[in-house]
């Protein structure tokens, strides 16, 4: 170390850069100091100062993550009066727009609400038998956006259903065999065909409802036990019924479907002796597979656990979305987006809270939509072309039916860095014009 020190003290040009060697030499060789040439100050293209600002993005970011955006939930009350707002059930219209069944306990009414220019308009159904209605409703929508309703009578304990086409509800009886009725779901097919599945509580059985021609016929789905509680249904490609219900006698989560050759039935989680499916919801993908959402017990008192399953070409495949220590998975729904996505909601028991599950890229994303009172009560969930979710649900603090909508926010980074690329990426600077300045070593 010190023999290189006295080295440099010897001939301290080792130690300079080439440029200033050839400085030195030029000063020894004229006797005076050559004129330094000033730097000129760096050029900020947008192009540069765009990289620039990208890179700077880039690197202040962290590691890379999922690409995932947060979504923000707001929520308004759409009807309060006392016990209003039970068991309702959302779709959205082409435009987007929210409908609304629902039941208003305190009068013994069945409710209607749909959205027109951001103000809600309400109706009570009228239903000529003055009987206690509206229970377990299930709502959609036909082709011209005319409202269908499967509602529970509560004073006859039958299954009835309501239809409003030119401004007129019209109501009908569709099955008064002893105690049934309860969990309808109903859809209608390409045909305009409706189909209702429900429960038969006398019986304990999966009963089906479809109407073709002005009349409805009546089957069975599933008899085996005590079979159909918390039932729902869709129909696939095929306009053909798939469901999903519990099997109480086995403590079971069941799926159906009716194919030409009549009702083909699968366990879809037997619970490897825990009692699973209390509550379970069904949606169908592009590809008709079944997605549930479903209640899992924890093997403690109560149903513990929020499960999720799927159907594929390998069999059923099952993961759990929230496990927690409180009890979830009360008053679930469930959604596919177009792209794939699946999308739920359901009650958390313990916390009294409504909270919202999303799957993107193989992980779960849990929120809580709203927690200002005891909520959650008859979730309803519907996913519009965006993929932003809506839901409705009954506030047994407010005892009001409530809405809430979500707006799936992108990062501030992600927002900067798209913005950026797109304002400096589709056209480059144009090549610059030839040098007129002599070249740096010409002629003075």
């Amino acid at each position: 170390m010190r023999s290189s020190y006295l080295l440099l003290r010897l001939c301290p040009q080792l130690a300079m850069t080439r440029g200033q060697r050839a400085m030195a030499c030029r000063r020894r060789a004229t006797g005076r100091r050559p004129r330094a040439v000033p730097r000129r100050p760096p050029v900020w293209t947008a192009l540069t100062l765009a990289r620039v600002l990208l890179t700077g993005l880039v690197a202040t970011a962290g590691p890379a993550a999922p690409a995932r955006a947060g979504i923000t939930f707001t929520f308004e009350v759409v009807d309060k009066r006392a016990r209003l707002g039970e068991y309702s059930h959302l779709v959205l219209d082409a435009q987007g727009q929210p409908h609304i069944s629902y039941y208003n306990r305190s009068s013994g009414y069945l409710r209607y609400a749909h959205m027109v220019n951001g103000t809600w308009v309400k109706e009570t159904v009228p239903d000529n038998t003055g009987h206690n209605v509206g229970g377990y409703t299930w709502l959609v929508l036909d082709k011209d956006e005319a409202p269908h309703i499967a509602y529970f009578d509560w004073t006859t304990f039958d299954l009835r259903y309501a239809t409003k086409a030119g401004g007129t509800w019209r109501t009908q009886l569709v099955d008064a065999d002893g105690h049934v009725g309860r969990y309808p779901s109903l859809q209608i097919d390409p045909q305009g065909d409706e189909h209702i599945v429900y429960y038969d509580v006398d019986r304990g059985d999966v009963k089906y409802a479809r109407l073709s021609g002005g009349a409805w016929a009546i089957s069975l789905v599933d008899t085996t036990g005590n079979v159909g509680a918390k039932s729902q249904m869709r129909l696939n490609s095929k306009g053909m019924p798939c469901v999903s219900y519990s099997d109480e006698t086995n403590g079971d989560l069941k799926y159906a479907e009716l194919t030409d050759t009549g009702w083909a039935i699968d366990v879809a989680d037997d619970g490897g002796g825990l009692d699973v499916g209390g509550y379970t919801a069904l949606a169908l993908d592009a590809q008709d597979h079944p997605h549930i959402l479903y209640a899992h017990s924890d093997g403690m008192q109560g149903l513990g656990d929020t499960w999720y399953i799927t159907r594929t070409p390998q069999g059923w495949v099952k993961e759990v979305v929230d496990d927690g220590p409180n009890e979830t998975g009360f008053h679930p729904s469930i959604e596919v987006d177009a792209q794939g996505n699946v999308q739920c909601v359901y009650r958390d028991q313990s916390a009294l809270i409504l909270k919202y599950a999303s799957k993107v890229d193989g992980a779960w994303q849990i929120l809580v939509v709203d927690d200002t009172g005891d909520l959650g009560y008859g979730a309803s969930l519907a996913v519009d072309a965006q993929g932003q979710p809506h839901v409705s649900y009954y506030d047994n603090t407010l005892q009001a039916l409530k809405y809430a909508s979500g707006l799936r926010q992108v990062p501030a980074a992600v927002k900067s860095m798209g913005a950026l690329r797109a304002l400096f990426s589709p056209a480059l600077p144009p090549p610059a014009p030839p040098r007129t300045d002599p070249p740096p070593h010409g002629p003075r």
